[in-house]
């Protein structure tokens, strides 16, 4: 089996690569200080080719623009990814599936292992305890991400916008989820008259005033001028409602007279 990267000895030395001189294969381990070192200097280029890559290609004309899964029809291959070198890599169908796989497995473990952590105390534009100028960008499963006020700005605009996109694309298929969802849990509380709750239940605990149940059958509690407040406004539209439909009936039944014939408008 191939060793894999950051896979440590007994002597403490870490995997970094294999290498070929004079067409032999060898292993190159390094200590953890330069092992660090190395790779700082590698995620440093690679992320200097990619931002060249975007300038060139992102930045340029629409037909430049790649998106993964793109197919090319001259040379019948998929757009894949962007190699650590700045360039794009293309491939079969079978290919360009492989990479999905295997960096959504990654993404997975990544994500474990970020969940892994304490619980976080902060929020996602709260500043950095120690480092002026720095506040909270992302957070990641448990893990903390920090950067400018900007950089937050752009991230947090960005998943808005992927977010929005993602339910434009899939609206009907979480439409029908959520549907099945709280179908679900409606049984669920058919099945168990106790824990229905009624529009005015009261938590003895917490105060809060039971208001209905959501989109997908999670409990909405309302604080006591929420209530009120939210209860009014039914009433009113209510009325209003009801004012309409008579205003309207009065003009359908009105009576008028022309020309000695009687019409009901």
């Amino acid at each position: 089996m191939q060793i894999k990267r950051k896979t440590v000895r007994q002597d403490g030395k870490m995997f970094w690569a294999y290498r070929y001189k004079q067409g032999q294969k060898k292993e190159v381990w390094l200590s953890p200080d330069v092992f660090k070192k190395w790779d700082e200097t590698r995620r440093k280029y690679a992320r200097k080719q990619y931002d060249e890559f975007l300038k060139k290609y992102k930045n340029g004309s629409q037909d430049k623009k790649y998106c993964r899964g793109e197919h090319d029809p001259e040379t019948g291959l998929y757009f894949i990814r962007v190699s650590t070198c700045g360039k794009p890599v293309w491939g079969s169908i079978e290919e360009l599936q492989k990479y999905i796989g295997q960096n959504r497995k990654a993404k997975r473990k990544y994500y474990s292992r970020c969940s892994s952590l304490n619980p976080p105390s902060v929020c996602v534009g709260d500043p950095h305890p120690t480092t002026a100028g720095l506040v909270v960008k992302r957070i990641y499963g448990h893990k903390v991400y920090y950067g400018t006020i900007e950089e937050a700005k752009k991230h947090t605009d960005s998943r808005k916008e992927s977010y929005k996109k993602y339910k434009q694309k899939n609206k009907e298929a979480i439409k029908q989820r959520s549907k099945n969802i709280r179908n679900a849990r409606m049984e669920k509380i058919k099945m168990n008259p106790i824990l229905k709750r009624r529009r005015g239940d009261i938590d003895p605990v917490l105060g809060k005033i039971f208001w209905e149940y959501n989109y997908l059958g999670n409990e909405i509690w309302l604080h006591k001028d929420d209530f009120e407040k939210k209860h009014a406004k039914i009433k009113q539209d209510r009325k209003k409602y009801h004012l309409k439909r008579k205003e309207a009936g009065n003009d359908r039944g009105s009576v008028s007279i022309k020309n000695n014939q009687t019409i009901i408008c």
